[in-house]
């Protein structure tokens, strides 16, 4: 199984996955550098980076005049994968 099946069953669309294993790989980064790499459309990150925030997946802090976000620990992601598992037992 790769690594966005992971995120598949643990309830996140592809592109969430994607943004997740870009910043995991790449460390901190922009809206626009994350857009690049993955080519997801920047006003879908902007709807799509809440969502991982609010599952403590990314942490963004200010960089100047930007803001910068980054992948969180990689034991969020397993704390999130069996929540999702336990919702469906």
């Amino acid at each position: 199984m790769n690594k966005i099946e992971l995120f598949k069953r643990a309830g996140f669309a592809k592109n969430q996955a994607a943004i997740y294993l870009d910043l995991l790989k790449n460390g901190r980064s922009t809206i626009s550098d994350i857009s690049k790499r993955t080519r997801i459309h920047r006003p879908v990150l902007y709807r799509l980076i809440p969502e991982l925030k609010k599952e403590g997946l990314i942490t963004s802090s200010p960089l100047g005049k930007r803001v910068v976000f980054e992948a969180g620990a990689i034991e969020q992601l397993s704390a999130v994968y069996q929540k999702a598992q336990g919702e469906f037992v």
